[in-house]
C-alpha cells in the first residue's frame, strides 16, 4: 500500500479537531487552518480548505480489487474514530534532524466490505491511505486518485517519457488546462495558487506496490494519479 499526502507551504494546544454529519467527517489540523472533508455514501471523496478558502474540490478516491470488489463504491459507513497525536521522532539515521515532531489529528472511517480510510491533517499538509480487514491476500487491479484543484493552478511538472524513470527530470511550468493526456510527470509535483499557497503532491510509505505518476483529469483544473500496470499473462 501507499499513503498519498499533500504538502501546504503556507506563507504564514492539541485540538482533536473532528467533526460529524450525515454522510461526511471532517478533520482539521492542530492549528486549525487546514480542514479535511470525507464524503461518503455512493461515492468516497475527499476536500481540503485553507482558512476557509476551498483548494481541493471533493474529489474521489478507490481502489479496485482483482476479485471486482471496489473499496469507495460504494462508501457505506459501519463505524469511524478519531485521534490527536503530538510526539517527538527520533530517528535512527540523523540524517537531517536528530528530532522530528510528529503532530496531527487523524479521521479513521471504517466501512462495510471490510475496508478504511485514514485521513490525517497536519498543520502543513494532510494525507490519506486506505487500510483493509480481509482475510485473504489482495491483489489491486486499479486505483482511483483525483485532485480536483479549486482554480486552474500553475504546476511545476517534473514531465516523463516513459514509465520507466531514473526520476530526476526537469521541472517545467504550465497551468492545469495547458496538460494534455498522455502527458504525464513523476512525484513530486508542485501547484502554485493565486492566494499563495503552494501545494505538493507527493506519496510515501511504499510497500510491494507501484509508485504513482501524475497526469490530467477529464474535470476541469484536475489531476489525476497514474499508475503502471501488470501485463497478464494469457492461458
Amino acid at each position: 500500500m501507499a499513503r498519498r499526502v499533500l504538502w501546504f507551504l503556507l506563507s504564514c494546544l492539541l485540538y482533536a479537531g473532528c467533526s460529524f454529519a450525515a454522510d461526511s467527517y471532517t478533520v482539521c489540523s492542530p492549528d486549525r487552518r487546514i480542514e479535511v472533508t470525507v464524503n461518503t455514501g455512493a461515492a468516497l471523496a475527499y476536500s481540503v480548505s485553507i482558512d476557509g478558502r476551498q483548494i481541493l474540490r471533493p474529489s474521489p478516491i478507490s481502489m479496485t480489487l482483482a476479485s471486482g470488489q471496489v473499496l469507495g463504491k460504494p462508501a457505506a459507513v459501519a463505524k469511524s474514530s478519531t485521534q490527536s497525536i503530538n510526539r517527538i521522532l527520533r530517528p535512527v539515521l540523523k540524517i537531517k534532524r536528530a528530532e522530528i515532531r510528529d503532530s496531527y489529528n487523524e479521521v479513521r472511517v471504517d466501512f462495510k466490505g471490510d475496508f478504511s480510510l485514514i485521513v490525517r491533517a497536519y498543520d502543513d499538509g494532510i494525507a490519506y491511505r486506505f487500510s483493509t480487514s480481509l482475510l485473504e491476500e489482495i491483489t489491486i487491479a486499479d486505483e482511483q486518485a483525483a485532485f480536483r484543484f479549486a482554480e486552474d493552478g500553475l504546476v511545476y511538472f517534473p514531465e516523463e517519457e516513459s514509465l520507466m524513470s531514473h526520476q530526476e527530470r526537469l521541472y517545467i511550468k504550465t497551468r492545469i488546462s495547458e496538460i494534455k493526456a498522455p502527458r504525464f510527470s513523476s512525484l513530486p509535483a508542485l501547484v502554485k495558487m493565486s492566494d499563495g499557497v503552494n501545494v505538493v503532491i507527493t506519496e510515501s510509505d511504499l510497500l510491494d506496490y507501484a509508485g504513482m505518476d501524475l497526469t490530467v483529469d477529464t474535470e476541469p483544473n484536475s489531476l489525476r494519479g497514474l499508475f503502471p500496470g501488470i501485463r497478464q499473462k494469457c492461458s
